[in-house]
């Protein structure tokens, strides 16, 4: 259980939001694909309830490989979806021409194994809130996720790589620098078979995906 001064600082990190359009949740939906290949798919943004839903279908398919696409979301969210991967030891993909960025990448981070495809996109950057005027850099948010990544058993340095791009920027993973950010994943094995492609995820990426998140101070 949190502490009371972990609790008030957690209510004061409201959802880390990926678009600013008008808010809908993101599609978390379970699949059958070739072969048997039990899947649970997340696309679009990702808000608050999302990891009840997530946490329901991780129980009901513990073999499942997670599927991602999404510009971000909901923090807590996303770090609850990440634990649930972590503890069913799910496998977790970014396919070629798809994109996971922000929060999303935090639940990606948390599978074991971690796919990323040779033209997928993967990428990070601080937390930070928006007062309507400017975004400011929220020293609270990273340390939640630095905490969340410590327990998932992973470096200083991950920490460091996936909090260190100002809000206006994006760390993108690649495999030139995956060792030094200790993030080791592998490439999408071709025996891993691809999800029909939804009308609704690729579009929400359209131009600078560092600009598609946002975070607002709880009222």
């Amino acid at each position: 259980m949190p502490s009371r001064l972990a609790s008030r600082l957690i209510a004061g990190v409201l959802a880390v939001l990926a678009c600013q359009a008008g808010p809908a949740s993101a599609a978390v939906e379970h699949a059958t694909l070739d072969g048997g290949t039990e899947a649970i798919l997340i696309t679009g943004e990702i808000l608050p309830g999302d990891e009840a839903t997530f946490t329901q279908l991780s129980r009901r398919f513990p073999r499942a490989t997670v599927y991602l696409e999404s510009p971000g979301g909901a923090l807590m969210a996303a770090i609850e979806i990440g634990k649930a991967v972590r503890a069913r030891r799910h496998a977790t993909a970014v396919l070629d021409d798809s994109t996971c960025t922000s929060a999303c990448a935090l639940i990606w981070i948390a599978g074991l194994p971690r796919y990323l495809g040779q033209r997928g996109r993967l990428g990070f950057h601080a937390s930070y809130t928006d007062n309507g005027y400017r975004q400011v850099e929220t020293g609270v948010g990273n340390a939640m996720v630095g905490h969340y990544l410590s327990q998932l058993d992973l470096s200083e340095d991950a920490t460091v790589f996936a909090t260190i791009a100002s809000p206006d920027q994006m760390n993108w993973l690649t495999a030139e620098n995956s060792s030094e950010a200790e993030i080791p994943f592998e490439i999408v094995p071709r025996s891993l078979p691809a999800p029909p492609r939804t009308a609704s995820a690729s579009p929400k990426l359209a131009g600078n995906p560092a600009r598609l998140q946002k975070a607002q101070a709880a009222h």
